[in-house]
């Protein structure tokens, strides 16, 4: 939830945490003048600096309690959605996931 005060022109559309992984429909505003903006000094972040400082973010609080738990797998699978379809598909996916735990080839009782 704290990505958007890091990266004011990144909202989070959906999330859903799961025990062995996440989901997040991560949005990039590309339309400043939506902030008042003319133009921008820096560059937008990409997806890949949005997730590294997440996870960075998160290990170190987890690593305070106990620094021999490691909790990332080194990289991510992202995915560009190019229109109002795929967007609407993505979500629902997203949202379902928690149903469909029980079917996850990483699930263990």
């Amino acid at each position: 939830m704290q990505i958007p005060k890091h990266f004011p022109f990144v909202s989070l559309d959906n999330y859903v945490i799961m025990p062995n992984h996440i989901h997040v429909l991560v949005a990039i505003e590309k339309y400043l003048e939506n902030y008042g903006i003319a133009e921008r000094s820096r560059p937008f972040p990409t997806v890949s600096t949005i997730i590294g400082l997440y996870k960075s973010g998160v290990s170190n609080k987890i690593h305070k309690l106990n620094p021999e738990i490691v909790i990332w797998q080194k990289s991510f699978h992202d995915h560009i959605i190019r229109n109002e379809i795929d967007y609407q598909n993505i979500w629902e996916y997203i949202s379902a996931n928690p149903q469909k735990w029980m079917e996850d080839q990483f699930y263990k009782e």
